[in-house]
């Protein structure tokens, strides 16, 4: 008799702590979306009813595609090469070729009518 009570009183137990965890979800994201404090989330418990999975994931290529963690990673490796790139571009020199015209008229000073310039540069170090 004692038992069949302990063990009870332990369903009790974890049914109130269950409870619980719902109302301090339900409170964390209510905060978070910034909804009215009285609104309620609620869990639809019949969903579990028939025993399947809630997502099905028909193939493992699948899977991997839908992987939000996987996808950060490509990403940071595509930014890492670009970053190996342009340190390997930094081993060559670069030229660099400027042109410009000028005409410059300002009164009772200079007149400078047609001037044009280019720049070649070729850095050594």
């Amino acid at each position: 008799m004692l038992k069949a009570q302990l063990q009870q009183s332990k369903v009790q137990l974890s049914l109130d702590e269950a409870y619980k965890n719902v109302s301090v979800f339900n409170y964390y994201l209510i905060t978070l979306l910034k909804l009215p404090e009285d609104y309620k989330i609620y869990i639809d418990e019949h969903q579990f009813d028939n025993n399947q999975p809630i997502n099905v994931v028909k193939s493992e290529e699948e899977g991997l595609k839908n992987r939000k963690d996987l996808e950060a990673i490509r990403f940071f490796q595509k930014a890492n090469e670009s970053s190996i790139k342009i340190a390997k571009s930094a081993y060559y020199p670069s030229i660099a070729l400027v042109g410009g015209y000028t005409a410059l008229n300002l009164q009772n000073v200079v007149t400078v009518q047609k001037c044009y310039n280019v720049i070649l540069d070729f850095p050594i170090i």
